[in-house]
């Protein structure tokens, strides 16, 4: 059964306009100096307080443990987390590329997940952050609730190709 996922999956991904992730060196690196930051900022801080040592054990087993959750899934290793996706225009009819209405273009994703499922109508809201090294794609969920503004997609200038990269930024900069 899995052989046949990963056959359904690998025949899927040959659909050009997939864009694959990879793990990013960057957001992995800010977020291990980021760790130890925070751990060197409360140890220093005061230096005439002193610090239990079951306080200083529990703020290491915290951060360690944040940052093997977070190590997790920035490495695509969390079942739920997103291996490849692409932008997508929700007004046009999948299957025949023409217009569905006189509504305005809006930009949809097409997410497909570590665990081999594919969400397809997520809409992209306003709020998405672009530079040149990382962009942020908000989107929401076909069945979110209503207290959930949105999710974000964050994409680092080293987690995808270079022209995917440029062509992403561009789609979300000028749509």
């Amino acid at each position: 059964m899995p052989q046949q996922n990963d056959q359904a999956a690998q025949s899927d991904f040959q659909d050009p306009r997939w864009i694959r992730l990879r793990p990013s060196r960057i957001a992995l690196t800010l977020l291990g100096a980021g760790v130890l930051l925070a751990v060197a900022a409360t140890i220093w801080s005061e230096p005439q307080r002193e610090f239990s040592p079951v306080w200083l054990i529990a703020l290491g087993a915290l951060a360690g443990g944040m940052l093997v959750l977070e190590v997790r899934r920035q490495l695509l290793r969390e079942p739920s987390a997103v291996v490849a996706f692409y932008l997508q225009r929700l007004d046009l009819d999948p299957l025949t590329g023409e217009p569905r209405g006189l509504a305005g273009t809006q930009l949809g994703l097409r997410l497909r997940l570590r665990d081999g499922r594919t969400i397809e109508d997520a809409a992209i809201v306003s709020g998405a952050f672009v530079l040149p090294i990382m962009t942020t794609v908000p989107y929401r969920l076909p069945g979110d609730r209503w207290w959930r503004r949105s999710r974000i997609l964050t994409l680092w200038a080293d987690s995808l190709e270079r022209e995917a990269f440029r062509q992403v930024r561009v789609q979300l900069k000028w749509r």
